[in-house]
């Protein structure tokens, strides 16, 4: 049998190590250096027959001798281990994270938000924590994840501290491990505080609307994306409420769009009283077909089923459409924007606070048990709301024709 190799290391050698891969000491204890430059010690054994790898800490908080030490503990513990039958498989992080997110499919917004959280995984987690059992992952090698973006990506750094403690809590919860989540709140207190600057959308003065809403319909893009642009704006909805919006939320008679709870931020649903140019939208897009020709608009009490504002038969609009309208149109904002050129229309127009903000689907009430008896929508008030938002916008640069 070869002669086990032990001790290729020394610390000087350790020391100046940068470049990314696996150094190995010998004895299955290994120095990984990840892209970000980052340093942990990692040791290989076998379990049930099974090769895994455990954490012993970061370099240069663990130094040589000590990793070594640790890894000789490590192995001595494992060769005393229960037997087969009575040792417990723990997996490692990469492993639990897709039965997790298979189970959390339901949590997510849409598809791109459960993408999102694959992807901040995979490229923070996985090269530090990835190959180490879940049930061994200690808070410091959380801050191992955290601390080299916390400073300069704290909003994605947040957010993946909340998406680690949840897995954690799912592997508590399913026995794939004992301890305190070591991602919990607690961590926050060995990570430096972060003054973060808010950025807002960029919007356009209130006064410039109706000029945007004009040069949007005299340009060439589709027919549809125009329409489902101006609905964005006199309704003051959210990009993805229009582009995903249906017929069958559209409520002729009472001219109301309601739009359901799992389409909307806070997740309530929302009705929206529409105006008459709204409603002029709509039958303009009942009104346009797939081929780009003009047909008969189908009378307005006619049940219709399926996108309003389609790229085909049944597909949705992109969520980059207005985005890239507006860009090339040279008009300095985004399509979200619009929402704050309502709102500080609304606020130089007199408008209540309460009737501007349920327009825009916020929360009503200045604290949870508040919001929690006010029940109203305040859906007729808004009515004349969204009546003269709609004139201001269409009537300050002349009326609209229909869309051809």
């Amino acid at each position: 049998m070869a002669k086990i190799q032990r001790n290729k290391l020394n610390p000087k050698t350790v020391a100046s190590l940068s470049k990314p891969g696996k150094y190995s000491d010998g004895a299955g204890l290994l120095l990984r250096i990840d892209q970000q430059g980052r340093r942990n010690w990692i040791q290989r054994v076998h379990i049930q027959g099974r090769e895994t790898m455990r954490g012993l800490g970061t370099y240069p908080e663990v130094s040589l001798a000590q990793a070594r030490n640790a890894a000789a503990e490590l192995r001595e513990r494992v060769r005393n281990e229960p037997p087969p039958e009575t040792q417990p498989d723990y997996p490692t992080f990469a492993e639990i994270t897709p039965l997790f997110l298979g189970g959390w499919r339901g949590q997510f917004r849409n598809a791109k938000h459960a993408a999102q959280w694959q992807s901040t995984l995979e490229t923070y987690c996985y090269p530090v924590i990835g190959d180490m059992p879940v049930a061994d992952i200690t808070t410091g090698d959380v801050l191992g994840v955290l601390a080299p973006i916390w400073e300069g990506k704290n909003e994605t750094a947040t957010r993946l501290r909340q998406r680690m403690e949840k897995i954690f809590d799912w592997a508590i919860l399913h026995n794939y491990r004992e301890r305190v989540n070591p991602a919990g709140r607690h961590i926050l207190v060995g990570l430096p505080k972060v003054k973060r600057q808010k950025k807002h959308m960029r919007s356009l003065p209130y006064g410039e609307v109706p000029s945007a809403l004009h040069a949007v319909q005299l340009s060439t893009a589709r027919p549809l994306t125009r329409l489902a642009f101006r609905f964005l704006v006199l309704t003051a909805a959210r990009s993805g409420e229009v582009r995903l919006a249906e017929w069958s939320e559209i409520d002729w008679e009472e001219r109301v769009w309601t739009v359901p709870a799992e389409r909307m931020k806070a997740g309530r649903e929302h009705r929206v009283p529409l105006s008459d140019q709204a409603m002029d939208a709509l039958c303009d897009a009942r009104g346009v077909v797939y081929t780009g020709k003009r047909r008969q608009a189908e009378g307005a009490g006619t049940r219709a089923h399926g996108l309003i504002f389609p790229t085909g038969v049944a597909t949705p609009m992109s969520d980059v459409v207005f985005s890239v309208l507006l860009k090339r149109l040279g008009i300095d904002g985004v399509p979200h924007g619009f929402r704050s050129s309502f709102r500080d229309w609304c606020a130089e127009t007199g408008v209540a606070r309460d009737l501007a903000e349920s327009s825009l689907a916020h929360v009503l009430g200045a604290s949870a048990v508040e919001s929690a008896y006010l029940r109203t929508d305040l859906l007729d008030q808004r009515r004349g709301l969204m009546q003269q938002w709609a004139d201001f916008c269409t009537t300050s640069e002349g009326r609209w024709g229909h869309t051809q």
